[in-house]
């Protein structure tokens, strides 16, 4: 049914649910100021960091549909991997390259989400590399030398869970990268 909807009223319907959640935090932060209870600043924060979250256009959440729907493209990322390739023949000044179904002002939008979109991503893998690098080397130097019951705990609530998460974190996007490099290739016709 979504698709049913014009383009700016899809943008209204992204737009909507951090709408209500940040008309529910205005209300407890102006109860907040009345009453002080922290809980209420915590869900002002939490709501905050919440609504951020979801309008990352780098994951499908709804930042990346508000942009989607705003310019009238869908499946952005699979128009950025088109553009690239058109782009590069346009640059190489080859004159037989078939035009893009969008005006120039809809592909500039799609190249430079595509340039933010490959910064973002090259900053969060950076970031996750070199986060599960210090969390190995610290692993190296601290668990050997403790004992069984403060490694079980660590194991579970300290550094060590954490650890774990973002080494299955990197595994899961370097997995995906993968398989989304093998699809491509396997796509391509073969000379």
């Amino acid at each position: 049914r979504r698709w049913r909807l014009r383009r700016w009223h899809r943008v209204a319907v992204d737009v909507g649910g951090s709408y209500v959640q940040c008309l529910c935090g205005a209300f407890y932060a102006v109860v907040y100021v009345q009453i002080h209870a922290p809980a209420l600043l915590l869900a002002v924060a939490l709501i905050i960091a919440a609504t951020l979250l979801n309008m990352n256009p780098l994951f499908r959440f709804d930042g990346y549909w508000v942009i989607s729907d705003a310019l009238g493209v869908t499946g952005l990322f699979t128009h950025v991997g088109r553009l690239v390739p058109w782009l590069a023949l346009r640059l190489a000044g080859r004159e037989d390259v078939a035009a893009l179904p969008w005006p120039d002002h809809i592909v500039a939008a799609i190249a430079i989400y595509g340039v933010v979109a490959l910064m973002g991503w090259a900053w969060f893998v950076t970031r996750l590399i070199a986060y599960v690098c210090e969390q190995g080397r610290w692993l190296l130097t601290v668990v050997p030398a403790m004992g069984r019951g403060e490694w079980m705990s660590l194991a579970l609530f300290g550094q060590l869970g954490s650890a774990a998460i973002g080494a299955i974190a990197l595994a899961f996007f370097l997995i995906r990268l993968l398989c989304a490099l093998r699809s491509r290739c396997a796509c391509s016709p073969r000379r």
